[in-house]
Formats: C-alpha cells, sequence, structure tokens
C-alpha cells in the first residue's frame, strides 16, 4: 500500500462481528463493518449488493460519482477531469450513458455560473 497523508488512519473492522445476508465481496464486507463500528452516517459505496445490505442495516449510502458530482457543484472539482481520471484507473465504471447525463449537466451548471 503507498504511503498515506498525515490526515489518514487506515483501520480494520473485525469482519466476523458482522455477517452479511447478501454475498458480498471482502472490501465491502469490511467497509460495512467499520461502519457500523464507527457508528458511521454514510458509507461510500459503488457496489448493488452492498448498497441493498448497507440499506438493509439502515446505514446510509452514497456512491463515488455522485460524490464527485456534488463535488463539482461546490466548485471543489472540474468534473470532466476527475471523470477522465478515473478512466485511467481500473476502477468499474457507472454506465457510459449515467457518466454522459453527470456531465451534461455540469457542462449545463457551468454555462449557467458563466
Amino acid at each position: 500500500m503507498r504511503s498515506c497523508p498525515a490526515w489518514i488512519e487506515v483501520r480494520q473492522a473485525d469482519i466476523s462481528l458482522y455477517i452479511p445476508k447478501r454475498k458480498i465481496e471482502d472490501g465491502e464486507r469490511e467497509a460495512i463493518a467499520l461502519a457500523l463500528e464507527l457508528k458511521a452516517g454514510l458509507l461510500l459505496v459503488d457496489d448493488n449488493g452492498a448498497i441493498n445490505e448497507a440499506h438493509r442495516l439502515n446505514l446510509p449510502t452514497l456512491r463515488l460519482f455522485t460524490l464527485l458530482e456534488l463535488a463539482a457543484k461546490k466548485n471543489l472539482l472540474d468534473l470532466s477531469q476527475a471523470v477522465q481520471k478515473m478512466r485511467s484507473t481500473s476502477f468499474r465504471l457507472p454506465p457510459a450513458e449515467l457518466i454522459a447525463d453527470m456531465l451534461e449537466r455540469d457542462r449545463q451548471r457551468n454555462r449557467l455560473k458563466s
């Protein structure tokens, strides 16, 4: 693992304390277990099965691309640049039409600002 900035605290949950009702991957299972352990107000997760499991446990969720769009609305990032950077990674992207819709909303917002 690459070294993290000093403000990031890396923690692991005891996943043996949490048994999911649905089949989800280990990473999502650990994220849910940690959110429960920390009594987190929000879980950042993209996997549909994990989202359904989190909702079953009354954990509010947010998808990464929704977070990126919210950040763009607050002028915290350039959405088209963020999407381009995400495309150059191994991250599993949302369907192309959802990304196109999100980028179009961002273009319209930016036009209204100018």
